[in-house]
């Protein structure tokens, strides 16, 4: 994988800028292979010949990048760190990955407080900055086999303790032989998910590959940064760009100009209605499914959008439904969960990935109605989608951020309300309305009757997604 992105940078566009951060860090191309070359001297000289895992602790930035990039490239294998996480889970997911060395945000070094009351491992972990392992000199890649270990991350689910996905050099690099040529570096894109992710990772690998000029940003200075610029791709999730399309100040600079043209929704289904709103705004709106066990791909704008689809099957993997579960099989595939065989065999049947998702397969395009997991089951043997009804509820300008769930044989909604200049009551109102609008058109097995209205944030997972249970 790493040869492959050095390809990419190489050559014409060695002085040309393909990677910058909202920190102000901005790399050419040639710059960034050599600020990798130089990681990888560190850690080649720190460890020696023998493969160790590496932890990254540390908020988005380019160096973040770099350093990954960097550890892979020396032979060794990345593991990404949820920094979101309690002190006493950080310590746990450090020992389940085997992290022998952690790197943190700079000026960070001596604080090792993050590794919760863990007297042992504070003992023996050694802490760096992103910008101290650098070394002197550059070394070239070490070649690494296609099934070799290049990258631990967190699972994305919304409960529970996450497991670690084994990512190969082969499952990192499927989707970047198959981004084929790009813009040489003349189109910008913002990238604001967070690098533990897998969304993040990817996003900033496979862009620089098909040839964007990236921004690592985050979800704070996200807006600030889109505000600096023109022409842009923006990754998002859904309620970003819901956030978006309800500030319309955004899109444009004061001449009216666009700020972003293309937008990738990834994370989760996208809300109807935001299809025409996106061709009201003239943005291409694209929406690519995957998870971290696929190394986040699965299908995407290859084979052009379409309304309601996750994306045209990438042709490096299979896709197929079974009872109505998404079925993947490919060379995308992850390895398995990181020392937990139990798990793995439980999602990994014959070769076939069990997503876990519930939809179809249309002409090649997949459509994605939510997880099996979050199916309510209703005592007359009704099942019903809260993704379903939690997309129809999100069209409401008043509701930022909802959830459906099941009690006592009812539909109900949990919905955090944001204000602006309207208040409280006023939003309350206006939600109450559009509940009893939208309940008229569904069936009366699918209509919500009971509504909790707040005004704090609904509890999210370590992932930031809404939490379930």
């Amino acid at each position: 994988m790493i040869e492959y992105l050095f390809s990419r940078l190489g050559g014409a566009y060695g002085d040309v800028t393909v990677l910058e951060d909202s920190f102000g860090n901005s790399f050419s191309g040639g710059a960034l292979m050599r600020a990798i070359r130089r990681s990888a001297a560190f850690w080649k000289g720190y460890f020696g010949p023998e493969e160790h895992h590496v932890g990254i602790l540390a908020d988005n930035s380019a160096w973040w990048f770099i350093q990954a990039m960097g550890i892979i490239a020396s032979g060794n294998v990345a593991a990404a760190v949820n920094p979101n996480l309690s002190n006493e889970d950080i310590a746990d997911y450090i020992r389940r990955s085997d992290t022998e060395v952690l790197l943190c945000d700079e000026g960070m070094e001596e604080d090792l407080g993050r590794l919760g009351g863990d007297a042992e491992l504070k003992g023996r972990i050694p802490v760096f900055s992103v910008k101290q392992a650098i070394g002197k000199g550059e070394i070239a890649s070490v070649k690494r086999e296609p099934e070799e270990t290049v990258l631990l991350l967190p699972s994305s689910g919304t409960g529970g303790r996450s497991k670690i996905v084994e990512l190969s050099d082969k499952n990192m690099s499927v989707r970047g032989y198959a981004s084929g040529e790009g813009y040489g570096f003349r189109k910008e894109v913002l990238t604001p998910l967070p690098l533990y992710h897998v969304g993040g990772f990817t996003a900033v690998y496979r862009k620089l590959i098909q040839g964007y000029q990236v921004t690592v940003s985050s979800p704070a200075a996200m807006w600030r940064d889109i505000g600096n610029k023109m022409d842009l791709a923006v990754i998002m999730v859904p309620q970003m760009l819901q956030y978006l399309l309800q500030h319309p100040e955004l899109l444009t600079d004061e001449n009216g100009s666009r700020r972003v043209s293309e937008v990738y929704c990834a994370g989760s289904m996208v809300l109807p209605g935001i299809w025409e709103a996106m061709q009201r705004c003239r943005i291409r709106l694209y929406v690519p499914y995957g998870m971290t066990e696929t190394a986040g791909s699965v299908s995407g704008e290859y084979g052009g959008s379409r309304e309601g689809a996750s994306g045209f099957v990438y042709p490096f993997n299979e896709v197929r439904t079974e009872n109505g579960e998404i079925l993947v099989r490919g060379d995308n595939v992850m390895k398995g969960y990181y020392k937990n065989p139990a798990d793995t065999e439980e999602i990994l049947k014959d070769g076939w990935l069990h997503t876990g998702d519930v939809g179809k397969i249309i002409d090649g395009y997949v459509y994605v109605f939510g997880r099996m997991k979050n199916i309510i089951i209703l005592s007359n043997g009704e099942n019903v989608s809260p993704e379903e009804l939690e997309s129809r509820l999100c069209r409401c300008p008043f509701i930022t951020e909802c959830r459906v769930y099941g009690q006592e044989d009812m539909l109900c909604a949990e919905i955090y309300t944001k204000g602006e200049e309207d208040d409280f009551a006023d939003r309350e109102q206006g939600i109450r309305r559009w509940v009893h609008q939208m309940n008229r058109e569904l069936p009366m097995t699918h209509r919500i009757q009971r509504l909790d209205i707040r005004d704090t944030e609904l509890e999210k997972t370590s992932m930031g997604k809404i939490r379930r249970a």
